[in-house]
């Protein structure tokens, strides 16, 4: 494909949450990396326009998006190190206290100080969404509802890097000092007690609250206000499910909605495109389909614009430009193993999905992400056709939330890794790979379509 070819198509790549599954979705961009020369490739038929992520795979995106070449970050094992280290997104072994409080069901089960930790070494203390080389789409929810967001509620220095566990006692009496307010025992209970009967409570306070929770949808597109938050504090909070990790600024995991972030991704592509975005090269000359159809409707069409038709459909237009591939993380979708039954909420929220099958787990672990899952993919099929490919092989038996809170133990989480690593070798010979790489190499659209039919 020439280059002036693949400047007419507008690439998004997702990817699925998953938590400690997230190094699934990592290992399979190695893969496709590795059997594909331009894939994330800068300027090339495999570069993206448009990096959109849920939950890990928001943290992985970012990862992807601070770098000018995300392929060569892939290659080096960048995202796979992430996803493996000891200290970080599953841990609790900073806060001692935490800890012990988290099994008695107090607190986040995994540490806000490990995570916090893990992102000022993958991150810039100080780097903004702003200053990111690639676009980004990051789903997350609002759960306060708050219009403004802050993510520092109580006062502490957010830029000051928290100490390497192993190296802080030889920092020196200062260093500590000026490091003990960032991660570290900044609640202080008796305070925020007597400020919620007395007055507001310390630090900086949210106004203008929306009266209700709402997805947040955060961008770094020329012109987006979110471009000055901190990419830690957006990692952080997207990453995030409430009851599991501490909740900063009143923002939590998207997955709660959207575990699958292609549907928004789509939908900002098309916005953007409507709208002019500078990130639209759809013609030779690097102009917007908005442009070229203000041009068309006033002057004879230029010699290498779009299609008119493309220009002339209001919202449609732009979905024939549109490339996306969504990647999944591996989990195996499980069925209910009965079909006619009458269970109160109590019953259904803790008997087994399907004993004969080894899925133990209630339904209400995995069914509410599942099935937004299937849906956004049949969704993004219908939409796009053969311009849209989904790689998710059904490999990892464990459930994701199962085995994102085992992980906080360092010997389940080896155990995992272990077998994420030796499944993922195998899905290289799985058709689904298969399709992926031919979609690739096809100019990102796939060579024959195949059949989809609605959910039966």
């Amino acid at each position: 494909m020439s280059n002036e070819e693949h400047q007419k198509h507008y690439r998004i790549l997702s990817v699925d949450g998953g938590g400690l599954y997230g190094l699934v979705s990592a290992i399979w961009l190695r893969q496709l990396c590795e059997e594909n020369e331009d894939f994330l490739k800068p300027n090339s038929a495999g570069s993206v326009n448009l990096f959109a992520g849920t939950s890990a795979g928001a943290v992985s995106v970012l990862l992807l998006a601070q770098e000018e070449n995300p392929r060569k970050a892939v290659l080096s094992g960048v995202l796979e190190r992430f996803w493996t280290e000891p200290i970080g997104a599953f841990s609790n072994s900073l806060n001692p206290v935490a800890a012990l409080l988290s099994y008695f069901g107090i607190g986040g089960w995994v540490g806000e100080q490990d995570f916090m930790y893990q992102l000022n070494q993958y991150f810039k203390p100080n780097l903004k969404l702003g200053d990111l080389k690639h676009n980004v789409l990051i789903c997350a929810f609002n759960w306060s509802g708050d219009k403004k967001i802050q993510f520092d509620p109580w006062p502490y220095n957010p830029a000051a890097p928290y100490p390497h566990p192993a190296s802080s006692a030889a920092s020196g009496p200062a260093i500590a000092a000026q490091h003990s307010s960032p991660y570290r025992a900044r609640f202080d209970p008796y305070t925020w007690a007597a400020s919620q009967l007395s007055g507001p409570r310390p630090g900086p306070v949210p106004s203008g609250g929306t009266g209700h929770w709402r997805p947040k949808i955060f961008t770094n597109v020329e012109g987006d206000t979110d471009r000055e938050f901190r990419v830690v504090d957006v990692a952080y909070a997207a990453a995030t499910p409430a009851g599991i990790r501490a909740v900063r600024g009143g923002i939590v995991d998207g997955a709660v909605y959207s575990p699958n972030p292609t549907m928004e991704a789509i939908a900002a592509a098309v916005h953007l495109g409507r709208h002019g975005h500078s990130s639209w090269k759809c013609t030779p000359a690097s102009q917007s389909p908005a442009v070229e159809e203000n041009q068309a409707s006033s002057q004879v069409p230029r010699k290498g614009a779009p299609n008119k038709d493309v220009l002339t459909k209001p919202g449609g237009a732009f979905l024939d430009l549109i490339r996306v591939l969504s990647v999944g993380n591996g989990s195996i979708v499980p069925r209910y193993w009965l079909s006619n039954f009458n269970f109160s909420l109590a019953q259904i929220s803790r008997l087994p999905t399907n004993p004969l099958t080894g899925f133990f787990y209630p339904p209400t672990v995995e069914g509410m992400f599942d099935g937004v899952i299937e849906a956004v993919d049949y969704i993004s099929k219908q939409m796009l056709g053969d311009q849209y490919l989904r790689l998710d092989p059904e490999i990892m038996p464990t459930p994701v939330i199962v085995a994102t809170i085992l992980a906080r133990h360092d010997f389940w989480r080896n155990a995992f890794i272990q077998q994420i690593y030796a499944m993922t070798d195998h899905s290289r010979s799985h058709e689904d790979f298969k399709r992926a790489t031919k979609f690739l190499s096809n100019g990102w659209k796939r060579e024959p379509p195949p059949h989809d039919h609605p959910p039966k």
